[in-house]
């Protein structure tokens, strides 16, 4: 299966501006913290995929990010967003965005339930997979990555 950087970020784009408001701008150089300090409010919302397609979706951002995301989606001043309005929005980010994936790779295919990942020291990684694509964005200062990862057939 392919998917091209450019299914990724309309997809993105999409999901982004008409659930959250917001303008994604696409990088040419792919996103992910570099250091421990960059890794302080990272969250990673995680779609496993399995059927006639398996692999994975990550969604990558920073809690400031999906804060504000948050924010809009539930119409509240960002002050006012508990840690779980934080997580259901990316992890509903991840689950749009997978369901958009799994729509363009297989049919027969069914989604996870979210998984959220934060803090301040983690890899996520997604075992005997390929990346199958790799997008990232900039809004409001902040980044967001999308990785598309599909598993090796078993035999």
């Amino acid at each position: 299966m392919t998917m091209s950087a450019v299914d990724l970020q309309e997809i993105m784009k999409n999901i982004w501006q008409t659930q959250f408001g917001m303008e994604l701008k696409e990088t040419e150089e792919i996103l992910h913290p570099t250091s421990d300090t960059d890794r302080v409010g990272l969250m990673t919302g995680s779609i496993q995929i399995t059927g006639a397609w398996s692999g994975a979706v990550h969604v990558y951002c920073t809690r400031q990010l999906i804060a504000n995301a948050a924010a809009f989606m539930f119409a509240v001043e960002p002050e006012d967003l508990s840690e779980e309005d934080v997580r259901d929005a990316l992890g509903e980010l991840a689950n749009m965005t997978a369901g958009n994936v799994k729509a363009l790779l297989a049919h027969d295919s069914y989604v996870s339930l979210p998984t959220v990942v934060e803090g301040s020291d983690y890899d996520l990684i997604v075992l005997e997979s390929t990346l199958l694509g790799e997008v990232s964005f900039t809004c409001e200062q902040q980044w967001l990555t999308v990785s598309v990862f599909e598993s090796k057939p078993r035999e």
